[in-house]
């Protein structure tokens, strides 16, 4: 398992449109799981759907856990964390 924490910088937190590009890529590693955990409170949201992951409600400045478990467990928590990171204080 492979797992790395990264800080929300979008001003308008995990919305939707990051939300339906996490999903769409995670979808791709299809025999992997992965999963963004709340470290504040330990919940978490399947990667590969979209409304599990807006459920979440996190915001600008807050944290999520992403974590992988799988054959491209490094290669998908890698890109996750990229556009969750792509998503800057401006978008």
């Amino acid at each position: 398992m492979v797992k790395k924490e990264v800080v929300i910088r979008s001003k308008h937190g995990l919305h939707a449109r990051p939300s339906a590009k996490i999903s769409e890529l995670a979808q791709f590693f299809g025999d992997t799981n992965i999963r963004l955990i709340d470290p504040s409170d330990g919940t978490d949201a399947d990667a590969k759907s979209i409304l599990s992951i807006l459920t979440m409600t996190k915001e600008s400045g807050q944290s999520v856990i992403v974590t992988a478990d799988g054959p491209d467990e490094q290669k998908a928590v890698d890109e996750i964390v990229g556009i969750i990171d792509g998503f800057s204080v401006d978008n």
